[in-house]
């Protein structure tokens, strides 16, 4: 009996350092984006991974297609620690998610976006399902070179994000009560571009849309999240519309905004009940010229209304 004790030991251990094998490891995750591409009918790799038991994974270009064989989602590098043995608890801390070189590509030329199948297959296969009592917490996101592309040529808007490096720490996340909370956000360089056209919808489809947007801002949610300090530095912002028409060089245009050197703070920044309150204080230039030395404010925005109170602005 003792001898198959020692040699069912023996077993385990050559199992578990096997597992430790980055080959061995690359070689089941290849299996399991081998299996999950034939079950969503599209193209899921990864280049290569690294995990070690139980409280740390790395991995290398992971790659998720549409169904029309485009890229939907890239990363060219990601790192995420957990806490020790978290398969056995039911509260797992995600102690740090690094995440490098990062796209994303969604698009419509219809209702329905390139996404939408993915939704489609973890909602069938969770609608069956108890709600889980797993408790994700999440202590610190740190992203490089991250790019969001939207192209919504049915609506006909198109939005570009891009940052260069976020740094946010996290006081306290529930995922299941959708609360966030927030002590510091860092951002450098980041980028938001908005272009408007006519997209392909119908008139009559444009109004149905519009009629539920406005009846979703009037809905109350459940999301809150709390930012006690945002840093901003060297932000762009730009929102441009369809027109026949060049730009205007002498004077501010309207259709044509383009904000740069955006430097500053946001500071006690609390988004509920589709409303958002901060206070504001940043400085940037305009293309036209116009340069913002100083903008404070208390600031709320909402679907009805956009204040500025104690407002105090200094310019060229």
């Amino acid at each position: 009996m003792s001898r198959v004790i020692v040699v069912l030991l023996f077993l385990l251990m050559s199992l578990y350092g096997l597992l430790h094998v980055p080959s061995i490891q690359t070689w089941l995750v290849k299996k399991a984006t081998s299996s999950l591409s034939k079950k969503l009918h599209t193209k899921v790799s990864i280049e290569s991974v690294d995990f070690t038991f139980f409280y740390k994974l790395k991995f290398k270009k992971l790659l998720i297609e549409d169904r029309k064989k485009d890229t939907l989602l890239y990363a060219g590098s990601a790192l995420v620690n957990v806490n020790d043995w978290f398969f056995t608890k039911n509260n797992i801390t995600l102690k740090n998610i690094q995440l490098d070189d990062a796209t994303v590509k969604v698009q419509r030329r219809s209702k329905e976006w390139n996404y939408q199948f993915i939704l489609d297959y973890f909602k069938d296969t969770t609608k069956d399902k108890q709600k889980s009592n797993l408790v994700l917490d999440l202590k610190k996101l740190r992203v490089k070179n991250l790019h969001f592309i939207s192209s919504d040529y049915w609506i006909g808007e198109n939005m570009n994000v891009s940052i260069q490096d976020l740094d946010v720490d996290i006081k306290q996340t529930d995922f299941n009560k959708n609360e966030f909370k927030i002590e510091e956000i860092n951002v450098t360089k980041p980028l938001f571009s908005l272009y408007n056209y006519d997209g392909t919808r119908t008139p009559e489809e444009k109004i149905k849309l519009d009629s539920e947007t406005i009846h979703q801002k009037k809905e109350k949610n459940d999301l809150l999240i709390a930012v006690k300090k945002i840093n901003i530095q060297d932000g762009v912002f730009m929102n441009d519309e369809l027109t026949t028409r060049k730009k205007y060089t002498d004077r501010f245009d309207e259709l044509h905004i383009r904000f740069d050197k955006i430097n500053g703070t946001i500071d006690e920044a609390n988004y509920t009940n589709n409303q958002l309150i901060a206070k504001v204080n940043i400085s940037t230039h305009e293309s036209c010229g116009l340069d913002i030395k100083k903008l404070e404010a208390n600031v709320k925005m909402n679907g009805e209304v956009m204040e500025f109170k104690n407002l105090d602005i200094i310019t060229n």
